[in-house]
């Protein structure tokens, strides 16, 4: 039964040290696995054991129980989108107010030129 224990230490450790590089050479798991010859199946599979493992404690190397407390791997992908600034800011109140028979019209003071005019012409059709 030890010799079970110990096996399945090394196999686990073995894993966490495969995920550890995974996760460092920033390589998606697709193409970290076929570079390595394993499935992505199979390496969620060892990630979700390693975690169950450290979970539990019982994947704990003994040198780093004194200096550092045990970490989880962990994929974080963050993406940011670029937005960008508006072509002139809008400030102001509404200078000019226009009811409608569904609706107001609000222009502010600061709107450019060509979207008043495009308002404009777009009020004239539906005049």
């Amino acid at each position: 039964m030890e010799a079970q224990n110990i096996a399945k230490q090394i196999r686990y450790r073995q894993w966490a040290t495969d995920i550890s590089d995974r996760l460092e050479s920033k390589k998606t798991v697709i193409a970290w696995c076929k570079e390595h010859g394993i499935s992505s199946k199979a390496y969620y599979y060892r990630l979700r054991r390693v975690r169950e493992e450290i979970i539990s404690g019982e994947l704990v190397n003994k040198e780093m129980m004194c200096t550092q407390q045990a970490t989880l791997p962990v994929e974080s992908t963050v993406v940011f989108a670029e937005i960008p600034p508006p072509k002139k800011p809008v400030r102001g109140y509404p200078v000019i107010v226009m009811h409608l028979n569904n609706g107001t019209l609000e222009i502010n003071n600061g709107a450019e030129q060509e979207t008043i005019a495009n308002v404009l012409k777009a009020m004239g059709s539906l005049c």
